[in-house]
């Protein structure tokens, strides 16, 4: 028999309990069966055709048509049972109450989702002789739902359960009958759900429209998360006498919650509270121990983690964070602290009751531990760990200001050498507000154009003309005073301003050049923060085009900095550049670690050798060998190369003996404005050089 006959018989059955009873199968415009009992609550003609969905809607109390859509729907996305409680109103406008209760039936033979109900007129007559008269219906719903139905007495002793309380729980529902509910409930929640239950009895309040969610303790003692909606029910005489429950379990729904919860306030590499979990633990450790104990902040940040990342790739790079996380943890006292990651490499921690003596303890032992080797995909890693510390109450007793001192401290250490610890005291903040009004003046002075060239330059010794130029950016304030480019670039570097500093020099220097004799070439450093930035090739063209300026005059100067940052990338930015014409000198050189394998990866037309090794010339043997090893390199490999830092005739005549071939320095020139420099080269005899 087709689920169509069934639930006509199923009407015509439940119809005569003298309720209301239907059946509709969401699809197109609802087929809705309706039983006499129907007709008979809406005030209805009986034998008529049963009125669609629209119509009934508007049969419902205008205060309820929301509420009764949102049960609706809620029965259509989440299937299973439900019930509510609703006001109708008839054609000749008698308001009636009505309970409305709905389940969801197993698809029929042509897969089509039914829902079967009732309906039961509760305005003149009490919910337990309705309850008593419909038995059959709400067994029948009961029984072939997923969710837990049960019916208990007034003092809570279980009088019915369905049969799916052997899923929830694993007992047997025969085994419940007799038991009081409050047995089953979680030892945590029971006086909560106690709570709620008293308050609904006295309000006598028959529904309530917001479920409740506790636990409840299965046969083997495991909880499991429950979502309830007891229904209160009284007698004739108004009297209470028990309540009706539909029990659904959403332990995966409060596990699925829990965890969203929890990832939104850890770190989801590893795990670690996140910057707005720590904020909210730290406030809370703060008012905890104001004015009776002390805690200690320290801000943590890994040493030399980019170069891993940059040259074993990201994985690797989380690989040590996850092994950084595990080391941080095993050093920290675990009923008293705290740690987060708030950034890439960065760290941070509190420790309740700690003073300067056991901080400073605990920030060696930790720069000890993550400083150790690691073994990451095979090959061993070595970094470093620099930590700043801030104590309250001495430094602050607000979250924000132990963070902020606390960086600044950690900023002290990173700029002392790394891998060291330092505490923030008051000097720190004084320069900070100076660094940070720097900061301010140094984005002003570019658009207020208080930057300026010099041009110092560079001599051929077999000549001894000025063969070409190196721009050097000078900063005058308003009043007059310079400040010195080793104090201003780097902080240009980390704000980002290098870059369009870095154009407006090139721009300018090429226009100045433009205007020098054709065999004086420009010289322009390059910055490694410029080199990540992707307009480069296009700035320098650009700059070139504007100033008319053959690329064969422009040398751009680089240092070891710009290939230890990356990969084959730069060095495909490097013959890009050659491409165009302009010619590459490698700054600095033998100051790093691996200047030499540099000339193998790409043909540099000249190596600058550093001031340093020119300056003890006179007094190491090492430092002269170098020089000269370096000029024979050059020669043999075809390049220029320049010595800086010429001071004296000794290093002069000492230069020429061992083969270079370019010069520059104060002995020579100091570095000129450009009208300096151009009368220089108007007056350029080369007499200086002869000797």
């Amino acid at each position: 028999m087709k689920r169509s006959d069934l639930t006509s018989l199923a009407i015509e059955a439940l119809d005569n309990v003298g309720q209301g009873t239907w059946a509709v199968l969401p699809k197109g415009r609802w087929t809705v069966l309706w039983s006499e009992g129907m007709f008979d609550i809406y005030g209805l003609p009986r034998g008529s055709e049963p009125p669609n969905n629209e119509t009934v809607f508007k049969l419902n109390h205008p205060d309820d048509a929301n509420y009764v859509a949102r049960q609706w729907r809620k029965l259509l996305a989440a299937g299973g049972s439900h019930s509510w409680h609703e006001r109708v109103v008839r054609p000749n406008g008698e308001v009636r109450h009505v309970i409305v209760k709905a389940v969801e039936l197993p698809p029929d033979e042509d897969g089509e989702i039914w829902f079967l109900g009732t309906m039961s007129d509760v305005t003149e007559l009490a919910d337990t002789n309705r309850l008593v008269e419909s038995e059959r219906a709400f067994r029948f719903v009961a029984e072939n739902i997923r969710d837990v139905v049960l019916r208990t007495s007034a003092s809570g002793q279980i009088e019915f359960v369905s049969r799916s309380v052997k899923h929830l729980l694993g007992r047997e529902p025969e085994s419940l009958i007799g038991h009081y509910v409050s047995d089953l409930i979680h030892p945590d929640d029971a006086e909560r759900i106690s709570e709620a239950f008293r308050a609904q009895l006295a309000e006598r309040c028959q529904v309530r429209k917001e479920t409740t969610e506790y636990r409840v303790l299965k046969a083997d003692g495991q909880p499991v998360w429950i979502e309830s909606s007891p229904r209160l029910v009284f007698d004739a005489n108004d009297n209470f006498i028990g309540w009706v429950d539909v029990v659904r379990d959403i332990t995966q729904r409060r596990a699925a919650d829990a965890r969203i919860a929890h990832m939104a306030r850890h770190d989801c590499l590893t795990d670690l509270p996140n910057r707005v979990e720590f904020d909210e633990q730290l406030a809370k450790a703060l008012s905890l121990c104001r004015g009776r104990r002390r805690l200690a902040v320290l801000c943590l940040d890994l040493d030399r983690f980019k170069a891993v990342n940059d040259t074993l790739g990201h994985a690797a790079g989380d690989a040590l964070l996850v092994q950084v996380t595990k080391r941080l943890l095993a050093n920290v006292p675990v009923d008293r602290s705290l740690v987060a990651r708030i950034g890439g490499d960065e760290f941070v921690l509190f420790v309740t009751g700690a003073g300067p003596e056991e901080a400073s303890v605990l920030a060696a032992d930790l720069i000890n531990s993550v400083g150790a080797a690691y073994e990451i995909e095979g090959q061993a890693v070595s970094i470093g760990l620099s930590v700043g510390i801030a104590l309250a109450p001495r430094d602050g007793n607000d979250p924000q200001g132990l963070l902020r001192t606390a960086d600044m401290a950690l900023y002290r250490a990173k700029a002392e050498g790394r891998g060291i610890f330092r505490f923030f005291d008051a000097e720190m903040g004084l320069r900070i507000q100076e660094r940070r009004k720097l900061e301010m003046d140094l984005r002003r002075a570019l658009a207020d154009g208080q930057f300026q060239l010099d041009f110092q330059p560079l001599v051929d010794l077999a000549s001894a003309r000025i063969v070409a130029a190196e721009a050097l950016v000078r900063w005058r304030l308003s009043d007059g005073r310079l400040v010195p480019p080793d104090e201003f670039i780097p902080l240009a570097e980390e704000i980002g301003l290098i870059v369009p500093l870095g154009q407006w020099i090139l721009q300018h220097a090429c226009h100045v050049a433009s205007t020098w004799p054709e065999h004086v070439r420009l010289a322009v450093n390059l910055s490694p923060v410029q080199f990540q930035h992707p307009g480069l090739v296009s700035v320098i063209t650009s700059a070139l085009i504007n100033a008319g300026l053959s690329p064969s005059r422009l040398e751009l100067e680089i240092t070891e900095g710009v290939l230890m940052q990356s990969d084959l990338g730069t060095v495909e930015l490097l013959h890009q550049l050659k491409a165009l014409g302009v010619r590459i000198a490698l700054d600095d050189f033998g100051t790093g670690y691996s200047s030499l394998s540099y000339l193998r990866s790409f043909p540099f037309d000249k190596i600058k050798i550093d001031r340093s090794f020119v300056a003890d010339m006179d007094s190491r043997a090492d430092a002269a060998a170098i020089v000269q090893a370096v000029a024979s390199l050059g020669a043999s490999l075809g390049m220029t190369t320049t010595a800086e830092g010429i001071e004296t005739q000794a290093q002069l005549d000492q230069l020429r003996a061992e083969g270079c071939t370019q010069v520059q320095g104060f002995l020579l020139s100091p570095p000129l404005d450009e009208r300096g420099f151009r009368a220089l080269l108007s007056k350029e005899t080369g007499d200086s050089l002869a000797a």
